[in-house]
C-alpha cells in the first residue's frame, strides 16, 4: 500500500475539543481526506459517528482506540505488552501517514496518543493548540515510593517524556506531558487568542438544525428531540465526588435530594430532565426526574426555548446556555474545601454568555422559582 500524503488529521478527546474539530473538518472535508481520532472515549466516538452521517454524509474518517488494561500483576510482562500494543496500534492506523496536518488539542492523560504523537512526528505536521488558561494543568512531584514506581512503568511503557500531572483543582497524579515537550516537537502553536477564534468559528445554531434533521440507527435522534420539547428544567449532573470535590455521595445524594424537594413544589417532575457527564456509566439515578437525555450528546445541541432554567454545581455545560434563567447550585452543595468550589464558581462566570444565579440557601433557590412563578415564565 502506498502512503497516505497531505490528510488532516485531528485527535479530539473530550468535549470541549468537538466545535473547532467540526469546524476544520467542514473547512477541510470536501478537498483533502480528514481524520478524527478518539483515545478511549465511547460516548465521544458515538457522538462523532452520528455526526459524520448526519453533517459530513459518511465522508469523515473516525480512528478510536482503548487503552491497554493489564491483564496481569506483573510490571514487566504489563510494560511489554503495552508496547506491543502501542506498535499494533500504530502500525495498524497511523504508519503510512506522510505530510499530514495533525492537530493537538492536549497533551496529557493519554499514554498511547503520546507515543502515536511522537512516532508522527517524524514524517508529519503537528499542530498543537493551545491549553485553556482555566486549565491549569502543571507537573506534579511524586510523593511516595509507588507514585514513583509507576512514572517509571509510564516511561517504559509509552514514552520517556510522560510524567505526572496536578489540576489547579487539586486532583493529581495523572499521566502527563509537560506543553514544553509538544511544542518543541510541533511545526505550529496556536495561540490562545487565536484558540478562542477557532472555537467560536462555528455556526452552532446552523450545526445544532442539521444534527437533529436526521435518523440515525439504532435510534431515532429526532425522536429523542421531540422527547426534549417536553421538559422545562434540566439538571447537568457532574461527577464531583469522585473527582475529589465533595466529601462523599451520600451528603451529595442528600443536599441534592432537598432540592429538587423545592423544584417539585413549582415544576412538575415530568418537565425536568437530568443529563449525566459523558462517559457515566447510568447505573445510579441522583434524582426522580421525568427523563434522563443521554449522556453523549453535548450541552449546546440540548438548548431550547422550551427550556426555562439550566441547573447544574458548577459544570460549563451551563456556561453557553444564552436563554433561560441558568443556576448553579455550588453554594448549596458540601464541598471539602470553599477555596476550591469559589475557584470553580470563578472559572464558571467567566467563561458564562449568561448571568448565573448563586443562590444560597434552599429558601434563596424556592424565591428564585416563586419569582419565575410569578413572572409566568415557569
Amino acid at each position: 500500500m502506498g502512503k497516505r500524503i497531505g490528510e488532516l488529521i485531528i485527535f479530539c478527546e473530550n468535549y470541549p475539543c468537538i466545535y473547532p474539530t467540526i469546524y476544520l473538518a467542514q473547512q477541510n472535508y470536501l478537498t483533502r481526506p480528514v481524520t478524527i481520532v478518539i483515545p478511549e472515549f465511547p460516548d465521544l466516538t458515538k457522538f462523532m459517528e452520528i455526526t459524520n452521517h448526519n453533517n459530513f454524509k459518511g465522508k469523515l474518517g473516525i480512528i478510536s482506540f482503548k487503552s491497554y488494561y493489564p491483564k496481569t500483576l506483573r510490571i514487566v510482562p504489563n510494560i511489554l505488552d503495552i508496547r506491543d500494543y502501542k506498535r499494533t496500534i500504530y502500525g495498524r492506523y497511523f504508519s503510512d501517514m506522510e505530510n499530514c496536518e495533525v492537530y493537538l488539542f492536549a497533551a496529557h492523560f493519554n499514554g498511547i496518543k503520546v507515543y502515536l504523537i511522537k512516532q508522527l512526528a517524524k514524517h508529519n505536521r503537528i499542530i498543537f493548540v493551545a491549553s485553556s488558561p482555566l486549565t491549569h494543568i502543571k507537573p506534579y512531584i511524586p510523593k511516595t515510593i509507588k507514585e514513583y514506581l509507576q512514572i517509571i512503568i509510564w516511561k517504559l511503557a509509552y514514552a520517556k517524556e510522560v510524567w505526572m500531572g496536578q489540576i489547579n483543582s487539586g486532583h493529581k497524579g495523572f499521566l502527563y506531558t509537560p506543553d514544553k515537550y509538544i511544542r518543541n516537537i510541533s511545526s505550529q502553536i496556536i495561540t490562545g487568542e487565536e484558540r478562542d477564534q477557532l472555537f467560536e468559528a462555528l455556526n452552532i445554531d446552523e450545526f445544532r438544525k442539521k444534527w437533529w434533521t436526521r435518523t440515525c440507527l439504532p435510534f431515532s435522534i429526532p425522536s429523542i428531540y421531540n422527547n426534549l420539547l417536553y421538559y422545562s428544567v434540566i439538571y447537568f449532573d457532574e461527577d464531583l465526588v469522585s473527582a475529589g470535590y465533595l466529601p462523599d455521595s451520600n451528603t451529595f445524594r442528600r443536599e441534592l435530594g432537598s432540592i429538587f424537594d423545592i423544584l417539585n413544589k413549582y415544576v412538575p417532575q415530568n418537565e425536568i430532565a437530568i443529563k449525566y457527564h459523558p462517559g457515566y456509566s447510568g447505573d445510579e439515578i441522583l434524582v426522580k426526574v421525568g427523563g434522563i437525555l443521554p449522556s453523549f450528546i453535548p450541552a449546546d445541541l440540548l438548548y431550547n426555548d422550551n427550556v426555562k432554567i439550566y441547573l447544574s454545581i458548577c459544570s460549563t455545560s451551563i456556561a453557553n446556555a444564552k436563554n433561560g434563567i441558568v443556576i448553579s447550585l455550588a453554594d448549596m452543595i458540601t464541598f471539602k474545601d470553599n477555596r476550591k468550589r469559589d475557584s470553580l464558581k470563578e472559572g464558571l462566570i467567566q467563561i458564562s454568555k449568561s448571568t448565573i444565579l448563586l443562590p444560597k440557601s434552599l429558601g434563596e433557590l424556592e424565591g428564585i422559582l416563586i419569582n419565575l412563578k410569578g413572572d409566568k415564565i415557569l
